[in-house]
């Protein structure tokens, strides 16, 4: 838990921001076309949003991939107590 609470959830609670996650998938996206890595598979964000934003960037860029949007259920920080859980996984607007 240590590594997630130092390392994952503060960037997780940043992607929320929508300009902050573009610079951030725009950059991994870039990275891995320069390097030669025309399929990807990426898991976006807890948030729908974001998520979606992935998607956009990825078409944008030419890459092609599968991308998952992440769920994390009982688990209760600092980071990610502000974050509705919905009833069931929120699917539909993918």
């Amino acid at each position: 838990m240590q590594w997630l609470n130092e390392y994952t959830f503060p960037c997780e609670a940043g992607m929320q921001k929508l300009q902050d996650a573009s610079d951030v998938y725009r950059k991994a996206v870039k990275r891995l076309l320069t390097n030669g890595t025309t399929c990807a598979v990426y898991f976006g964000s807890l948030h729908l949003q974001p998520t979606k934003l992935l998607v956009d960037i990825v078409r944008d860029m030419g890459q092609r991939a599968f991308i998952g949007k992440v769920h994390v259920w009982g688990i209760q920080n600092a980071w990610c107590s502000s974050i509705a859980m919905p009833a069931r996984p929120e699917v539909d607007g993918l």
